[in-house]
């Protein structure tokens, strides 16, 4: 839900022309969430 709502905040940062969230930075924190979620074997 935290990455749902950074992307959006992100967007909207791009439709008012402002300071975005670096891209690399989304991408990093949707990696950790991936591997975070990952089920326990």
């Amino acid at each position: 839900m935290v990455l749902f709502v950074m992307y959006w905040i992100d967007k909207r940062a791009a439709q008012r022309g402002a300071q975005r969230t670096a891209e690399k930075t989304l991408h990093l924190l949707t990696f950790a969430v991936a591997c975070s979620a990952r089920p326990e074997r």
